[in-house]
Parts: structure tokens; sequence; C-alpha cells
């Protein structure tokens, strides 16, 4: 049975049950992967990996142990170069090196199937450097171009025909979330996959609708799974999603961190780090200084209520007035995919940033589409949002008051 990415001791423990190099065997035991003890106590004396009289293969056998360990802090981009150096490989290239390595990874794979989602991961992000990352879909510039003249439509229609405005401003923020989730699906997976996605705007607590009844169910639903967290404050709502999706109104704590500062996963984790979150269903993270009971609802909830496999969360960037950035909402992409298709990809913070920098353009005119929708109703729609109405004149384009 495949270890949980979040059972670090166990996966530790098979990742030293890995064979290694006989001599290094003889030698004497491992350090943390970067030297050999020889002897005991006083008399043992530090073996620096590039004075090994090792081949080159087991000199990458011994990079890549290093690489996939498991114990804390795991190994980044950023320890390439100490790596190279460590192991004696620093004459080779830096590519050459990565992609040996990856390869080393996928033969320890063939060794230790219960490693292999962890294994996933680690070769996920040598593949930032190793892979070209997908082109931008030329099909989905132009849509972009398509949305803003749409919305700017919306816009103009307004004055004359609100009802007509609205529902074209409805009409964008659905297709911009579509084109945004065809973004994500076109950088992560290798390939095609089912996908439905949706937008959380930040707002106080308390409910926002009440026509809808699945937008009531679904707040009713989050409400029992966070019901403990007293003082929950500012909430991210399910406000619009694609035609095939049924999140509506499903809501997440905005802010709330656990006992030592950790961040609730997906959607929490997106709107605070600025950077974005996935969540595989099979492979749930420990919600770590948080209420148990919370746990077990949440958990619950993801494997009878979530019908998708995995999803990622990325945070819609704005500038505020103070010339800093700002997250005014978070869209997420739900997926059905299988494991190994490239959506380890989404766990490392340096493909989130790419696809977090590839959505913005789609989620702010779904965005401001939305805004308007708040604005031409009065802000009778999403009255526990005030915020959104403040933001309003400040966002470029948005030089059209509708309700003063």
């Amino acid at each position: 049975m495949a270890i949980s990415c979040y059972n670090y001791a166990e996966l530790q423990r098979h990742i030293d049950a890995l064979k290694r190099p006989k001599l290094a065997r003889a030698l004497g035991r491992m350090g943390e992967g970067v030297e050999f003890k020889v002897g005991y106590g006083p008399a043992a004396i530090a073996v620096k990996p590039d004075r090994w009289f090792f081949p080159e293969r087991a000199r990458y056998r011994f990079a890549a142990l290093e690489w996939i360990r498991a114990k804390q802090p795991h190994l980044g981009l950023a320890d390439v170069e100490r790596l190279l150096s460590d192991f004696g490989l620093g004459k080779h290239a830096r590519q050459l090196f990565l992609v040996r390595l990856q390869d080393e990874c996928r033969s320890i794979a063939d060794e230790d199937i219960d490693l292999l989602p962890w294994l996933h991961r680690r070769i996920a992000l040598l593949e930032f450097e190793t892979t070209p990352q997908p082109r931008f879909p030329e099909e989905l510039q132009d849509a972009v171009v398509a949305l803003r003249a749409d919305y700017e439509q919306a816009l103009w229609e307004a004055s004359s025909d609100l009802e007509q405005a609205v529902l074209r401003a409805n009409g964008v923020s659905r297709r911009a979330l579509e084109s945004a989730g065809q973004v994500v699906v076109s950088l992560f997976s290798k390939k095609p996959c089912g996908f439905s996605a949706n937008l959380m705007l930040p707002g106080m607590a308390g409910p926002v609708f009440t026509s809808s009844q699945l937008f009531q169910r679904n707040a009713t639903e989050a409400e029992r799974i966070w019901n403990d967290l007293r003082h929950t404050g500012h909430r991210l709502t399910v406000l619009t999603e694609t035609r095939s999706a049924n999140h509506l109104g499903f809501w997440v704590p905005a802010t709330r961190r656990g006992n030592n500062g950790e961040e609730l996963p997906g959607a929490t984790a997106a709107y605070t780090n600025m950077t974005g979150s996935v969540v595989f269903k099979h492979d749930l993270p420990p919600l770590l200084g948080f209420p148990t009971a919370v746990e077990r609802l949440w958990q619950a909830h993801m494997e009878q209520n979530f019908g998708d496999t995995l999803f990622v969360s990325l945070p819609l960037k704005l500038p505020s007035v103070v010339g800093s950035s700002s997250v005014h909402a978070v869209l997420n992409v739900n997926v059905s995919a299988d494991m190994g298709t490239g959506w380890e990809r989404a766990v490392h913070r340096e493909w989130l940033e790419v696809a977090r920098d590839r959505v913005a353009q789609f989620l702010e005119v779904g965005f401001k589409a939305l805004v308007f929708m708040n604005e031409a109703a009065g802000r009778q729609l999403f009255p526990d949002l005030p915020s959104i109405s403040a933001r309003w004149g400040s966002l470029p384009g948005n030089d059209k008051k509708l309700v003063e």
C-alpha cells in the first residue's frame, strides 16, 4: 500500500531500506546522506562524499537517495549546487545532473512501489528545470481579449438595459473560469482530463444568498465542518462557478491558523500565502494544529462529497491603493486525473507561481464581472462582502459607478 506523502517517518524508513553500493555498507553507516562515519565514538572519522572512490553511478545513487529524503527540511532546487559538490559531481553540467538524478529516482520507484506517490512529487520538482514548460495556449490568449470586450460591453449596456448587462457579466464570469481552468490543465496535466472551476471571494461571516437551494445546502455543510473553529471571522465563499460544478455557497475560513501557525490546505492556504495549494483526495493532508473533530469532518466531506480526485487553489493578486498586493479572490480547479500524470507538480511553489501568473488575466476579468453584478444589484446579492464595493473604484476600467 502506498505510503502517505505526509507520513515522513514511514517514508524515511522505506528510503533507508533501499539498496546502497556494497562498499558503502562496508565503510560504515550513512549520516544525513552526505558523509560516512568510519569507526566508532571518538575514533570515528567523517569521510566527505567528494573524496569517495566510488564510480559515477554510485554517486548518482547517493545523490538520488539524498534528494528523495523525507526528513525535513526537504531539498529544493536551491540545493542542487550543494548536491553536485557534496557527491563529487561538480564537473557535471546542472542540466545533465538533474536529468540523471530524475532517471535514478525513477529506478528507485521500481524497487519500492510504496514510495511511488512520494517519488512522483520529488520528480515533479526536478521537471521544473528538466522539462520545457507547456506553452500558453494561443486560443486562450484570444479568449481573454473577447472576455474583456464583453465586460466593457456590459458596462455600456448598464445604462440602457441593466438586466441584459447583468446576464452578459454573468456569462463573462463563467467563461473566464472555464478559460482559467483550461490554463491550469494545460500547465500541469500530461493527459487530457475533466475539470470544473469556481471562484471564492472573501467576506464577513454569515449567509450570503437566500434564493439558491444549492447555495444554502453547501453553506450549511460548510457551517457543520468548521463549526468548532470559533471566531472564524472572514470567509472565502464560492460565488460563481462553471456549469459542471456544484460548490456554490461552500466556504472555508479565510485566515484561520492552527495552534502553531499551520494553514488550512487549499483555498485558505492560497489566500494567505499568495501562491497556491493543492489537495489530493487519496492523500489528504493532516490538519495539524486544528481540533480533531474539524479534521474528521473535513476528511469525511472530502471522501463523501468531493467527486474529483484533486483540486488546485490559486490566488488572484491585485495591487492595493498603497502599492502592495493583496488577494481579492481564489480560483479552485477541481480535476479528475490519475496519479503520476503531472498534477504532483502543483505541490511545489515553483510550478504554482507559474500557474498563478498565467490565470491572473482571466481571474481579473471574472472578478470584475462579479463585482459589476454586485454593484448592479445595489449590493443586495452579496451583502456580507462589504469590501467588494470599496475596491470597485480602484480597479482598472471600473470608472462607471452603478450604485453610490
